[in-house]
C-alpha cells in the first residue's frame, strides 16, 4: 500500500501453487506451515541483508517431540532475515525457541533497554499437554468448566534478547484470573514506548 488504506496483494513469482503464481514467500508443503509471522524493520543492524527481521511459528505435521513441546506439530519459534521484505533467508540455527507454543507472537525493539522483545503464547492454555514434563499435564482448565466451552484461557509471555539469537526464559505477564469471564483468553499483546512509559494493547477474546 502507498497510503495504508488501499492495499494490493501482488504475485511475487516465488511460489507457484496449483499452477498459479502467488504472494507466498516460503515453500508450500502439505507437511509444513510457516505461520503467525511478526516482522520488523531494524535500522540498527549494520548488515543490510538483515534489515528486515521475522519471527514465525514453524508447524511440522506429526513432528511429535513430547518432552520438548506439548504440541505434536510444534517446530518451535523461528527467525528469518531479508534485505527487502520479499526475499527471506531462515536463520541456520532455528528454532530460536524449541519450547515456544505460539500462534500469536509480536516482535519489537525496546529503545530504552536496547533489547529485542517478543510477546506471545509460550505456555499455551491450562490443561494442554502431551507429556507429564509440562506443568499443564495435570492442571484443570478451571474449576466448574461449563459444558461446551473449551480451554481458551490463553496467556501472554515475554522473552527478550540482545542479538535476536539468544533469548531469555519466558516470563508470564498476562494471565486470565478470577475477575475475567470464564472463556476470556489473552491472545496477543502489542507494546510500544512513549518516552519512558510502556504502553500496549491486549487482545482479549
Amino acid at each position: 500500500s502507498d497510503d495504508g488504506i488501499t492495499w494490493e496483494k501482488p504475485a511475487l513469482g516465488k511460489q507457484i501453487i496449483d499452477g498459479n503464481d502467488t504472494n507466498a514467500i516460503f515453500p508450500h508443503s502439505v507437511d509444513e506451515m510457516f505461520c503467525t509471522t511478526s516482522i520488523m524493520i531494524d535500522d540498527r543492524d549494520p548488515d543490510p541483508a538483515r534489515r528486515y527481521k521475522m519471527v514465525y511459528f514453524h508447524r511440522v505435521m506429526a513432528l511429535d517431540r513430547p518432552k520438548v513441546n506439548p504440541r505434536k506439530d510444534a517446530g518451535g519459534l523461528c527467525l528469518a532475515f531479508s534485505p527487502n521484505g520479499t526475499d527471506w533467508t531462515p536463520y541456520e540455527g532455528n528454532p530460536i525457541s524449541p519450547i515456544w507454543l505460539g500462534d500469536v507472537e509480536i516482535l519489537t525493539y525496546d529503545s530504552v533497554t536496547e533489547k529485542y522483545v517478543i510477546f506471545g503464547r509460550y505456555g499455551g492454555h491450562p490443561a494442554m499437554s502431551a507429556h507429564p514434563n509440562f506443568e499443564t499435564w495435570f492442571a484443570p482448565i478451571w474449576p466448574g468448566k461449563p459444558e461446551g466451552v473449551w480451554g481458551t484461557r490463553r496467556r501472554i509471555y515475554r522473552i527478550e534478547s540482545n542479538d535476536m539469537f539468544h533469548w531469555s526464559d519466558p516470563v508470564l505477564v498476562f494471565d486470565p484470573g478470577d475477575e475475567d469471564n470464564l472463556d476470556d483468553a489473552h491472545y496477543g499483546f502489542v507494546p510500544w514506548r512513549a518516552g519512558e512509559m510502556r504502553l500496549g494493547l491486549l487482545n482479549v477474546i
